[in-house]
């Protein structure tokens, strides 16, 4: 007989990522402006396959297999949402299945402290996510308030990096005019945040060609991440949102150059001077929530 045991994945420090089902972060407006209606509803299953039904009704989500009518009704394709969402896999502490499908647009709300999103526990918008829906702030101020009190650990990311890559990145680029795409790569490798650890990494090599950052990523961080994940899909996301917080602005002469977006620096700086402190308990993934990975054992 074949049983699956579960067992708590140890830390280890990762690649910065987000989420790369949602590439494009002016999608999220959306998706707050659609789920609002359902904040302070508790995530139950029942309530998820609500929430995952009216994103395929609002075309936020969309699947060939089921087909949006204007007579369409939660009632018509629940079923089918059921059925199309059936082979996802358990993730973020929410059950496989729509209620994973859920989590996927849901994640880096979560990170980025939009919004408070735990299975069977009450949907929370946060203040900015409710200003930002109601357009009493724009994408860019909602974005650029929140990056700056987010963390890498956090109860969403079961990682050992802890500090925030946002505030890393904008020093880079306060003490460097500019850095290549190849070397923004390297830098969402950073274990720590450390400067000094950085410039030395990219003063000492130099990274003409994709080639040259993943063979030296493979050597130096022992990643073994598909080479389009680390090279493209990781950092593409990143750096959109570093977009769309106001912090970058990007050039293309030959290769694209990210410089800090000189238009918005005294905006940035009385940004950099606040102090977002997280203590050890806040950084902790909730109770029942840590990543998990299935082992086969006989019996």
């Amino acid at each position: 007989m074949t049983k699956h045991k579960r067992h708590k994945v140890a830390p280890k420090y990762k690649q910065m990522a987000f989420e790369t089902a949602v590439r494009n972060p002016e999608r999220y407006k959306g998706i707050l402006t659609a789920i609002q209606s359902f904040e302070n509803r508790v995530l139950d299953n029942d309530t998820l396959l609500e929430i995952v039904s009216y994103l395929y009704l609002n075309g936020i989500v969309a699947s060939p297999k089921i087909r949006i009518k204007e007579t369409s009704t939660f009632e018509s394709i629940s079923s089918k949402v059921i059925e199309v969402n059936s082979t996802r896999k358990a993730d973020g502490g929410f059950p496989e299945g729509y209620a994973s499908r859920y989590w996927t647009y849901m994640r880096t709300l979560s990170e980025m402290g939009f919004v408070y999103a735990q299975y069977n526990e009450p949907l929370k918008f946060s203040k900015i996510a409710e200003m930002l829906v109601k357009d009493k702030l724009d994408e860019q101020e909602a974005f650029s308030i929140q990056a700056i009190k987010y963390n890498r650990k956090s109860p969403y990311r079961n990682i050992l990096n802890d500090f925030n890559y946002f505030k890393f990145i904008v020093k880079i680029l306060k003490e460097r005019e500019r850095i290549s795409y190849e070397q923004f790569i390297i830098s969402t490798f950073s274990k720590n945040g450390n400067l000094k650890e950085f410039f030395e990494i990219i003063n000492s090599n130099t990274f003409n060609d994709s080639n040259k950052v993943e063979n030296f990523l493979r050597e130096q961080y022992n990643t073994n991440l598909k080479a389009q994940t680390i090279l493209r899909d990781y950092p593409d996301v990143v750096l959109r949102l570093l977009l769309i917080t106001g912090f970058i602005s990007i050039q293309f002469q030959g290769k694209v150059l990210i410089y800090l977006n000189q238009d918005k620096e005294g905006y940035i700086d009385d940004l950099l001077d606040i102090s977002v402190e997280l203590g050890e308990e806040e950084k902790e993934k909730p109770e029942g929530k840590e990543e998990t990975e299935e082992k086969e054992e006989k019996e």
